[in-house]
């Protein structure tokens, strides 16, 4: 798959400023469907789901459209969240991915579901995402269904899973460009802004907020650092950590590895009354109803 050639409507911003992308892999999973998702709703809340058809045949409908995938196929569902209905016995290799600026702007604007059938030129993302998979699996022992953030791996490993994560990214932007779509280049935001959340995005999710240390590590008071951030991001600075400690909440009760309690601990809360009370406050359910109806 061919890189295409640069146009004017191609963004190009220095190397400083692409750094500022945030990138990760959720999970990397090939396996056949379970049954209980086999006719099932499917939730968009893991940034970018791709899936490759290696077996069988897949129903996606979401936001009114509604797109059938055949064996070797690839399917983007889109950033919303829809229905899935898989044939029996279908194998699918599975990721969830993010590529996105600090604000959450997506490298790439969502147009809905994306399609691609089985094609010669599809050849590029088969070979990098089996081979992520691959390197994901020599890591966690199995093919199940599983956040890679929660396995366990020595350095080694470790960087042969983001030197296949980067080769999927590459892989990844060529065949948008190649559908015609082009990267955004971020936002004017201020740069202290920026680096406010990347800070945040460090930030094990676990530990405490202190306003008054992030302000003081970007060169800004508190007042002045809540009034530019609210103003690039459209949020405040312990919203956005909130936001993404909603995320990893959300993906830890879907997965069913750990109980309510455990996710409350994980995520530094000193009760489950307090966990529960915040969950309820974002979500308007409780995590326990949230597990039970949100399967991942």
């Amino acid at each position: 798959m061919p890189l295409p050639p640069p146009d004017a409507e191609s963004p190009v911003v220095s190397i400083a400023d692409w750094l500022y992308v945030r990138t990760g892999l959720v999970w990397a999973s090939q396996r056949e469907v379970e049954p209980e998702y086999l006719d099932a709703p499917y939730q968009a809340r893991h940034g970018i789901r791709a899936w490759w058809m290696r077996k069988g045949g897949l129903t996606v409908t979401s936001r009114g459209a509604s797109v059938e995938a055949g064996e070797g196929a690839w399917v983007f569902p889109g950033s919303a969240d829809g229905w899935q209905r898989f044939q029996p016995g279908s194998v699918v290799l599975s990721l969830a991915f993010f590529a996105e600026w600090p604000s959450g702007q997506p490298l790439f604007a969502d147009r809905g579901i994306l399609l691609l059938p089985a094609s010669g030129q599809q050849r590029r993302l088969e070979r990098a995402a089996t081979a992520l998979v691959r390197s994901v699996e020599r890591v966690v022992g199995h093919k199940g269904f599983y956040l890679l953030a929660e396995g366990k791996a020595t350095v080694e490993r470790y960087f042969a899973i983001r030197r296949a994560f980067e080769d999927w990214l590459s892989a990844y932007v060529a065949m948008m460009r190649v559908e015609g779509f082009q990267p955004s280049s971020g936002t004017e935001a201020d740069p202290r802004t920026i680096r406010a959340a990347r800070l945040l995005d460090d930030q094990p999710l676990h530990s405490a907020l202190s306003e008054s240390a992030l302000a003081h590590a970007v060169g800004l008071s508190v007042s002045q650092l809540n009034r530019l951030f609210l103003r690039d991001w459209g949020i405040s600075p312990r919203r956005y950590r909130e936001q993404r400690q909603m995320e990893k909440a959300a993906a830890l009760l879907q997965l069913h590895r750990h109980s309510v309690k455990e996710v409350a601990s994980l995520l530094g809360f000193r009760s489950l009354s307090h966990f529960s009370a915040w969950f309820r406050r974002l979500k308007g359910e409780s995590p326990r109803t949230f597990q039970k109806t949100h399967p991942a």
